[in-house]
Protein backbone atom coordinates (compact mmCIF):
# COMPACT_ATOMS: atom_id res chain seq x y z
CA UNK A 1 0.00 0.00 0.00
CA UNK A 2 2.31 2.81 -1.17
CA UNK A 3 1.62 6.06 0.63
CA UNK A 4 -0.20 4.27 3.47
CA UNK A 5 -0.32 5.72 6.94
CA UNK A 6 2.59 4.73 9.16
CA UNK A 7 2.27 1.44 11.03
CA UNK A 8 1.85 -2.27 10.51
CA UNK A 9 -0.75 -3.26 7.91
CA UNK A 10 -2.22 -6.65 7.12
CA UNK A 11 -5.09 -8.27 5.29
CA UNK A 12 -6.76 -11.58 6.01
CA UNK A 13 -8.21 -14.20 3.72
CA UNK A 14 -10.54 -17.09 4.61
CA UNK A 15 -11.21 -20.06 2.34
CA UNK A 16 -14.43 -21.21 4.04
CA UNK A 17 -12.85 -24.58 4.85
CA UNK A 18 -11.24 -23.68 8.17
CA UNK A 19 -8.08 -22.11 6.76
CA UNK A 20 -6.99 -18.50 6.80
CA UNK A 21 -4.04 -16.37 5.78
CA UNK A 22 -2.91 -13.22 7.51
CA UNK A 23 -0.65 -11.34 5.07
CA UNK A 24 1.50 -8.52 6.42
CA UNK A 25 2.45 -5.64 4.12
CA UNK A 26 6.09 -5.32 3.18
CA UNK A 27 8.37 -2.33 3.29
CA UNK A 28 7.09 0.81 1.59
CA UNK A 29 10.23 2.07 -0.15
CA UNK A 30 8.87 5.57 -0.76
CA UNK A 31 11.09 7.51 1.62
CA UNK A 32 9.41 10.80 0.69
CA UNK A 33 6.41 10.07 2.90
CA UNK A 34 5.98 9.11 6.53
CA UNK A 35 4.71 5.60 5.71
CA UNK A 36 7.92 4.55 4.00
CA UNK A 37 10.09 6.31 6.55
CA UNK A 38 8.37 4.68 9.53
CA UNK A 39 8.63 1.28 7.82
CA UNK A 40 12.39 1.70 7.47
CA UNK A 41 12.66 2.75 11.13
CA UNK A 42 10.56 -0.22 12.27
CA UNK A 43 12.61 -2.64 10.17
CA UNK A 44 15.83 -1.30 11.71
CA UNK A 45 14.37 -1.65 15.19
CA UNK A 46 13.22 -5.25 14.53
CA UNK A 47 16.54 -6.19 12.93
CA UNK A 48 18.71 -4.52 15.53
CA UNK A 49 20.46 -2.37 12.92
CA UNK A 50 21.21 1.35 12.98
CA UNK A 51 18.13 3.44 12.30
CA UNK A 52 18.14 6.22 9.70
CA UNK A 53 18.53 9.76 11.05
CA UNK A 54 14.95 10.73 10.27
CA UNK A 55 13.60 8.17 12.77
CA UNK A 56 13.85 10.70 15.60
CA UNK A 57 10.63 12.33 14.39
CA UNK A 58 8.49 9.23 15.08
CA UNK A 59 7.11 8.25 18.46
CA UNK A 60 8.01 4.76 19.66
CA UNK A 61 4.38 3.70 19.25
CA UNK A 62 4.53 4.63 15.55
CA UNK A 63 7.53 2.42 14.79
CA UNK A 64 6.46 -0.42 17.10
CA UNK A 65 5.12 -2.90 14.55
CA UNK A 66 5.41 -5.97 16.81
CA UNK A 67 2.50 -5.19 19.11
CA UNK A 68 0.05 -4.18 16.35
CA UNK A 69 0.99 -7.32 14.37
CA UNK A 70 0.44 -9.49 17.44
CA UNK A 71 -2.86 -7.72 18.12
CA UNK A 72 -4.03 -8.29 14.53
CA UNK A 73 -3.23 -12.00 14.84
CA UNK A 74 -4.95 -12.23 18.23
CA UNK A 75 -8.05 -10.51 16.85
CA UNK A 76 -8.14 -12.89 13.87
CA UNK A 77 -7.97 -15.86 16.26
CA UNK A 78 -10.65 -14.33 18.46
CA UNK A 79 -13.05 -13.67 15.59
CA UNK A 80 -12.39 -17.03 13.91
CA UNK A 81 -11.25 -19.46 16.63
CA UNK A 82 -11.76 -22.57 14.49
CA UNK A 83 -9.59 -21.30 11.63
CA UNK A 84 -6.04 -22.58 11.14
CA UNK A 85 -3.99 -19.46 10.37
CA UNK A 86 -0.92 -19.12 8.16
CA UNK A 87 1.12 -15.92 8.41
CA UNK A 88 2.92 -14.51 5.40
CA UNK A 89 4.55 -11.41 4.04
CA UNK A 90 7.45 -10.06 2.01
CA UNK A 91 10.39 -8.11 3.41
CA UNK A 92 9.19 -6.27 6.51
CA UNK A 93 5.91 -8.18 6.22
CA UNK A 94 7.82 -11.46 6.20
CA UNK A 95 9.71 -10.37 9.27
CA UNK A 96 6.41 -9.66 11.06
CA UNK A 97 4.91 -12.96 9.87
CA UNK A 98 7.91 -14.86 11.24
CA UNK A 99 7.70 -13.05 14.58
CA UNK A 100 3.95 -13.64 14.94
CA UNK A 101 4.35 -17.32 14.04
CA UNK A 102 7.24 -17.72 16.45
CA UNK A 103 5.27 -16.11 19.27
CA UNK A 104 2.03 -17.99 18.56
CA UNK A 105 3.44 -21.33 17.43
CA UNK A 106 1.69 -21.10 14.07
CA UNK A 107 3.16 -21.61 10.60
CA UNK A 108 4.59 -18.83 8.43
CA UNK A 109 5.92 -18.41 4.92
CA UNK A 110 8.18 -15.36 4.80
CA UNK A 111 9.55 -13.98 1.53
CA UNK A 112 12.96 -12.26 1.79
CA UNK A 113 12.55 -11.33 5.46
CA UNK A 114 15.29 -9.32 7.18
CA UNK A 115 16.85 -10.90 10.24
CA UNK A 116 15.24 -10.61 13.66
CA UNK A 117 17.13 -9.17 16.62
CA UNK A 118 17.37 -10.77 20.04
CA UNK A 119 15.65 -7.66 21.39
CA UNK A 120 12.60 -8.39 19.23
CA UNK A 121 12.45 -11.96 20.50
CA UNK A 122 12.87 -10.76 24.08
CA UNK A 123 10.01 -8.27 23.60
CA UNK A 124 7.81 -11.26 22.75
CA UNK A 125 9.12 -13.22 25.75
CA UNK A 126 10.73 -15.79 23.46
CA UNK A 127 13.68 -17.18 25.39
CA UNK A 128 14.12 -20.62 23.82
CA UNK A 129 14.14 -22.15 20.37
CA UNK A 130 10.85 -21.41 18.59
CA UNK A 131 8.26 -24.11 18.20
CA UNK A 132 6.84 -22.62 15.01
CA UNK A 133 7.18 -23.75 11.42
CA UNK A 134 8.67 -20.75 9.65
CA UNK A 135 9.70 -21.19 6.04
CA UNK A 136 11.75 -18.30 4.68
CA UNK A 137 12.28 -17.83 0.94
CA UNK A 138 15.28 -15.65 0.13
CA UNK A 139 16.59 -14.50 -3.22
CA UNK A 140 20.00 -13.24 -2.27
Amino acid sequence: IPGADPGAHAISFLDGKGRGVLAFRGLDENLWDSGGQSDLCAEAMLSGTDAPKFCWKFQNTTVDYINPAMNLAAEAHKQYPDVSWLYTGHSLGGQLAALVATASGGPAVAFAPPGVSNASLKALNITEAPKADVFAVCNE
